[in-house]
């Protein structure tokens, strides 16, 4: 069976938090966001350069014509899986099959499960807290279903959404949007 990680990543891959607001962030997220059921928390990426976060994508948007290609077929994907992973992504040149325009790499837009980023929060197998996480696909509307239905103790389904309020506090504390991502380990 699979695991889950559900990532937190500044949207801005240009935008690298203080030292400050990622201590906030990441004591928001342990204490308000998750249980204290988690499974792994605190594995949390603080990189000095910008660095690929997730892996299930299979879209990549050209940031200059907003052409979608797919990533694992089509012109575009020997040059995706050749330099996607490198290290530095904001010094990488790569011309687009679609525009033919020159773009930095870390530019590309993803689907929802990748982003360039500086920084991320991340946990495996995450037990979310009401609130923060929607669990109406789960029939879950109020807090009483919520501890009826044990949801503190069960890891959160693979592409759980964030509720706004989540969106919102995370972005206030960091200092710039956020985005989540969903990964299969």
């Amino acid at each position: 069976m699979s695991e889950n990680t559900v990532h937190i990543v500044v949207a801005d891959p240009n935008y690298n938090p203080t030292k400050e607001q990622k201590e906030k962030a990441e004591a928001f997220f342990l204490e308000e966001m998750l249980t204290e059921y988690c499974n792994g928390c605190g594995d949390n990426v603080e990189n000095t350069h910008i660095s690929l976060v997730g892996s299930d994508f299979e879209e990549i948007t050209c940031p200059e014509c907003n052409h979608t290609h797919d990533r694992f077929s089509g012109d575009m994907s020997d040059t995706f899986d050749e330099k996607l992973y490198e290290n530095e992504p904001q010094n990488i040149d790569i011309t687009m099959s679609c525009c033919g325009k020159t773009i930095k790499m870390h530019t590309l837009k993803f689907d929802d499960y990748g982003a360039f980023t500086h920084y991320s929060l991340s946990c495996l197998e995450p037990t979310g807290a009401f609130g923060y996480w929607d669990f109406s696909d789960e029939g879950v509307q109020t807090e009483e279903d919520y501890d009826d239905e044990g949801w503190e103790e069960e890891p959160m389904y693979y592409g759980m959404k964030m509720t706004q309020k989540g969106y919102d506090k995370l972005a206030e504390i960091l200092g710039s949007p956020v985005k989540v991502i969903w990964e299969r380990g």
